[in-house]
């Protein structure tokens, strides 16, 4: 297919989408007691709802000490390890140009 005819074919299948969600129940159809056929409103789809962020404080405040402890471990053991290296290098050097 062209892309003129892909857009016309987007564009058209958009155009019938959002006329039907004009005129489709709120409530949708219900086909059988347990299946009602629903649409999105064509409103919900462009202004969707607004998202609600969980408050995580307490849980923040119930493993502070824990999440403590994990930065300054991952701290030392950062430091241990720059030390290590440097101390290597020193080594190699020393060696190398002695």
């Amino acid at each position: 297919m062209k892309p003129y005819k892909t857009l016309l074919f987007l564009i058209i299948v958009f155009t019938v989408l959002s006329l039907l969600s004009f005129v489709f129940p709120k409530e949708g159809i219900q086909i059988t007691p347990s299946l009602v056929l629903k649409f999105p409103d064509i409103k919900s789809i462009i202004t969707p709802e607004e998202s609600k962020y969980a408050d995580i404080s307490e849980i923040l405040a119930q493993h502070q000490t824990e999440i403590t402890k994990n930065i300054e471990d991952i701290i030392e053991d950062t430091i241990n390890e720059l030390n290590d290296s440097i101390q290597i290098f020193t080594g190699f050097f020393k060696n190398k140009y002695s």
